[in-house]
Parts: C-alpha cells; sequence; structure tokens
C-alpha cells in the first residue's frame, strides 16, 4: 500500500508510521472513564505528540518543492522569496505543475513555506523553520540561511 499523503510504500513511510501511533492511541469511553488524571495527561501528551511528529515530517513532495527553492536561481538566502514559475521550472520531473499549489498549501500549513500574490507576481518563500527542516534533511543546500551570510 502507498501513503495517500507522501506515496511512499506505508511500511517505510513516516508520515503512515506517525498516523498509526495515533490510532493505537485511541481509547474507548470506557477505557476513558477507568483512568485517573495523571494517566489522562499522559494519554493526551501522547497524542499530541504523535500529532506533532506528523505534522512536521517532510514528505517527498515537499522536500521537492524546498529543493527546488533553493536550486532557483533567484534569491541568495533559504529564506528568499522566489518566483512560483522558477520553482516549477526546478521541480522534478513527473510532478505536474498543478500539484504545486497543493505541496505549497501543505508547507504553509506546517509553518515551512509563505506564498504571496497571485499570478504573475506570485512568489514562495521558505520560512526559518522551513529553513532548518530542509538543512537537516539535505545539509547540502546550495543557499544560506539569511543568518549564516
Amino acid at each position: 500500500m502507498r501513503c495517500t499523503e507522501c506515496s511512499a510504500d506505508t511500511r517505510l513511510c513516516q508520515c503512515a508510521e506517525a498516523e498509526r501511533d495515533a490510532r493505537d492511541l485511541k481509547v474507548t469511553n470506557a477505557q476513558w472513564a477507568s483512568m485517573d488524571n495523571t494517566a489522562r495527561a499522559k494519554h493526551n501528551a501522547a497524542v499530541d505528540a504523535a500529532k506533532e511528529t506528523k505534522m512536521t515530517n517532510l514528505t517527498m513532495l515537499e522536500l521537492a518543492v524546498l529543493k527546488a527553492l533553493d536550486d532557483s536561481e533567484y534569491g541568495d538566502a533559504l529564506t528568499d522569496g522566489v518566483w512560483t514559475f522558477s520553482v516549477q521550472d526546478h521541480m522534478p520531473a513527473g510532478v505536474p505543475a498543478r500539484s504545486l499549489g497543493g505541496i505549497v498549501a501543505s508547507l504553509t500549513k506546517k509553518g515551512y513555506a509563505v506564498a504571496c500574490d497571485h499570478g504573475r507576481d506570485a512568489y514562495i518563500a521558505m520560512t526559518n523553520a522551513g529553513a532548518q527542516a530542509y538543512l537537516a534533511a539535505n545539509p547540502t543546500a546550495r543557499k544560506h540561511l539569511n543568518d549564516a551570510g
């Protein structure tokens, strides 16, 4: 089976792993009623941690967009805005241009990118959190962080 989020094999996918973890943490009403406050707090913390992990994992397509931002000829730093057409030009073959909006929306939801304007003036930029996540996944980035000079 393939992950619906990143298209990787679900046995290897981190998204599916986090989803399984969250599913395993579900409790019935009877189990919840039998828990004391400490156990409930621990359970809630585990569920939150599973959700946090799922939200911060980069999918292959999200990583491809961040790499396209890095590979673009526009901008000197990872957090500089890049014209959308340039990001599309640097996407891997086989990724439809129409999917870019959804991938950027996912990165925006995670706090890793921002998209501004529309039409010919549209651009995409990594946030500092996005740049840190990208550098963690790809330490040989072409561009630098704003504060790294």
